[in-house]
């Protein structure tokens, strides 16, 4: 017996329960005639809640650290021993296993079919719970520093700090594969009538998760200053300074399979990561007031990780302004990055991606009675599938470089209206990423070798084609040093501020940026573009890359009255992605939806304020004015039928907020 239900509509969920609180305090007093010293601390909780739909029984379980994920779904080759479809036995007994032959053993009470001595199918999900997850973040910070002159002009500042974070993340509602397996194996639990289950029944079933991490950060930075000698645009200023700066994290994994496949629970991810290090660095910074239409400011940092890497950072920018109504600008940099903890020491990671009909060859489709000319007549085997692609953590990882550039003007024909306009141009070399994995997924389909590197692991084979090559269950490869990242476009600025009186003031700005190319270039040499596309998809989350953003506010100010409206842009993109074998623009992800073009999305935020007196503000904000909704976007990973990234505030239509300021 099946039965339907909607649990997007019934369950979903677009924003957690959100609460912050915290406080602070700050110290200062005055040493002598020249110096100063603070001391502060700081405290701040958020937390998060939220439900989603009843837990699911019959489901593959993510992948794991030590062992193939446990399935009751099928008995793939790609899972664990022991997996394979959901039943429910004939005889249940207390030792939950060989109940065929136990002195104890009865009919099973949740099989309809148990006299007539068949077992039956399981599926569907816990009619009785819903799952629950909630996270609870606590920051605690404390500061110490001291700042003044001496030796007539020069300046010095001496700051420590120390940070220590405690994150816990509390789940509810989701199964515990083994204690599934066990209630099946005993008949305790109620599938017939999921609501006489006694809360310890549903508790055993459904544990209580808690995973603790944290992370903790200590630094002490020193700085001197002081004018070197004067230029004809004004003094040389010369800047150096010192660091020592410790940092750790320890999260381990609060779904790990480390007492066997089934000790653990279905949905939740298995990531956690450890590590630490110290950090010794040195930096100087000379700005340079050459003339007065010219000025130079020239900076460097050096950077010794305890981990081994170490790296110069150096960065030159200069402005030529050749009359008061325009300036020219421009900056060169270097910089890097060493991997992160995650990156370097994380457990394996899993992400699914949907199996790509438009990117796989025909050889391979026809096997199931389908082409790519008529993807819609292959079967669900195939338009349903999901390629779990598993990184390994790399401990040898290189930093990556990058190299970047920009170049732009500030425009002011008169005083209240300044134009601006940058292009900027970042290369990233070393990039630290997983290999593409379509080379693997490409020569698996083919039935050709497998490139070195990667592993691939078939799934089950489709029961109707039992002699074709079965999909893809997971592909597994490790992070390396080895693309090319470039990212290149163009901000623009313009803002009009005019004051009518004392009283009355107008602002208008408008921002917008153009992406003129992000894209990815491997060891092989070939190249994938991502604008206007979800490209990068494993980096984004499928959020996508589009090509155009940028907002335009105007606020008109009545002392004490204040009013504001900002409209905000982002441009369509096309349901493609060439990291997931795609030709950019081709709706290669669409899987026959149309359009395969997102729309733009524009929506109005609206703020009003009225100034009581220096101590008191009561402001309103109405967010999405205009009560937008964002366009259809059926393939993004994690939300349902729309981009969470690009559209997810308003998704939530309009929103009233209003609140008051406190000063004292």
């Amino acid at each position: 017996m099946l039965c339907q239900e909607d649990n997007t509509n019934r369950y979903g969920v677009v924003s957690p329960n959100v609460e912050r609180f915290g406080g602070s305090a700050r110290f200062t007093a005055k040493i002598g005639d020249s110096s100063e010293a603070y001391a502060l601390v700081n405290f701040q909780q958020s937390s998060t809640f939220f439900t989603g739909a009843p837990p699911v029984i019959r489901a593959n379980a993510n992948a794991g650290i030590l062992y193939r994920r446990f399935s009751t779904v099928s008995n793939s080759p790609a899972n664990a021993p022991g997996s394979g479809p959901l039943t429910l036995p004939v005889y249940v007994c207390a030792a939950r296993v060989n109940c065929a032959t136990a002195a104890d053993r009865r009919l099973n009470p949740n099989n309809p079919l148990a006299a007539q001595g068949q077992a039956v199918l399981l599926s569907g999900r816990l009619g009785d719970t819903l799952t629950q997850s909630a996270t609870r973040s606590r920051v605690y910070r404390a500061a110490f520093g001291i700042s003044g002159t001496m030796f007539d002009n020069w300046t010095y500042n001496v700051d420590a700090t120390a940070m220590h974070n405690d994150l816990r993340r509390t789940t509810n509602g989701f199964v515990h594969i083994q204690h599934l397996l066990d209630v099946i194996g005993d008949g305790s639990y109620n599938f017939v009538n999921p609501e006489r289950n006694s809360q310890a029944i549903r508790d055993y079933v459904s544990p209580e998760g808690i995973a603790d991490s944290s992370s903790d950060l200590y630094q002490v930075q020193a700085v001197v200053g002081t004018a070197l000698m004067d230029l004809p645009g004004g003094p040389l200023q010369l800047g150096v300074g010192a660091s020592i700066r410790y940092e750790a994290i320890d999260a381990p994994s609060g779904n790990d399979d480390y007492n066997g496949p089934t000790q653990r629970f279905f949905t939740l991810n298995a990531f956690g990561t450890t590590g630490t290090r110290k950090v010794y660095s040195a930096f100087a910074e000379l700005n340079a007031p050459i003339v007065d239409m010219f000025e130079a400011n020239l900076s460097g940092r050096y950077d010794k990780y305890s981990s081994g890497q170490n790296a110069f950072s150096p960065k030159i920018g200069v402005k030529f302004t050749p009359f008061k109504q325009l300036a020219i600008r421009g900056t060169y940099s270097k910089g890097f990055r060493i991997p992160s903890f995650a990156e370097a020491n994380a457990l394996p990671t899993t992400g699914f991606v949907p199996f790509s009909i438009a990117g796989a060859p025909d050889s391979f489709l026809q096997q199931y009675g389908c082409t790519r000319a008529t993807s819609t007549a292959c079967p669900n085997y195939l338009s349903a599938a999901a390629v779990g692609q598993t990184t390994l953590a790399t401990p040898d990882l290189k930093p990556e470089k990058s190299r970047s550039f920009t170049f732009g003007a500030v425009f002011q024909p008169i005083p209240d209206l300044t134009f601006t306009v940058d292009y900027f141009n970042i290369k990233k070399t070393g990039a630290i990423t997983t290999p593409p994995y379509q080379p693997a997924i490409n020569a698996y389909l083919l039935g050709q070798p497998i490139p070195a590197g990667y592993t691939v692991i078939a799934d089950a084979p489709d029961p109707f084609h039992p002699t074709a090559i079965p999909r893809i269950a997971f592909v597994t490869t490790s992070l390396v040093n080895s693309d090319t990242i470039r990212s290149e476009g163009i901000d623009f600025s313009a803002m009009y501020a005019h004051r009518f009186s004392d009283r009355v003031k107008f602002t208008s700005s408008v921002e917008a940026s153009y992406l003129i190319n992000l894209s990815t270039t491997f060891a092989d040499g070939t190249t994938e573009s991502y604008e206007g596309t979800l490209g990068n998809f494993v980096l984004t989350a499928g959020s996508g890359t589009p090509e155009w953003r940028g907002s335009w506010q105007n606020t008109l100010q009545v002392d004490p009255f204040t009013i504001s409206a900002t409209a905000n842009y982002v441009s369509g993109y096309n349901l493609s992605a060439e990291d997931q074998g795609n030709v950019s623009g081709d709706c290669g992800l669409s899987n026959g939806f149309t359009p395969c073009d997102v729309g733009r999305y524009i929506t109005v935020d609206a703020v009003g304020s009225v100034r009581v007196n220096d101590h008191f503000t009561f402001y309103i904000n109405v967010i999405n004015l205009l009560d937008t909704l964002p366009s259809v976007d059926p393939v993004t990973y994690g939300a349902f039928n729309y981009n969470p990234v690009q559209a997810g505030n308003g998704i939530l239509g309009r929103q009233f907020r209003a609140g008051v300021k406190v000063n004292f």
